[in-house]
């Protein structure tokens, strides 16, 4: 009985600042989480050139001045009708938004494709590096960085 109790006690003096300090600091490391079964996830999303049949096309995230459209394509999962995406354009001449969307999914089967563009203006896009957020239900979800040269 003395001898399980002391390699109890000599496995937890072991391993216990292993738990505490991790592998290493500033080596790296990497997390694994579950997400919750029903939890709306965006499970691709894609900058690209055009929309076909409802997949992107000439899927970049570099665009020039002078193309016509950039598009944000986003397959969700999980998502519950009257569930809100928005998105949020930023060029890079500007802490303003360039432009601001949104959009309320229908779906009866949880599964929902959705895109947003920005047009060319009238002197086309500004050059430099652009960024697009992502946000449903007023959470954010991630952004992109692109760059129109």
């Amino acid at each position: 009985m003395v001898s399980i109790r002391r390699f109890w006690s000599l496995m937890t003096i072991i391993t216990l600042p292993v738990f505490i300090l991790g592998c290493g600091e500033g080596d790296g490391g990497g997390v694994a989480v579950e997400p919750l079964a029903d939890e709306p996830i965006l499970l691709d999303s894609a900058l690209c050139l055009d929309i076909d049949d409802t997949r992107p096309v000439w899927i970049t995230d570099s665009f020039l001045g002078s193309d016509n459209d950039i598009y944000l394509w986003m397959y969700w999962t999980n998502v519950e009708d009257g569930s809100r995406v928005k998105v949020i354009w930023f060029s890079p001449k500007s802490e303003l938004p360039f432009r601001e969307d949104s959009q309320t999914m229908e779906s009866s089967t949880g599964f929902q494709i959705t895109w947003f563009y920005i047009s060319k203006p009238s002197d086309g896009f500004d050059e430099g590096e652009w960024t697009v957020e992502i946000y449903l239900d007023g959470l954010f979800e991630r952004s992109y960085l692109f760059t129109v040269g």
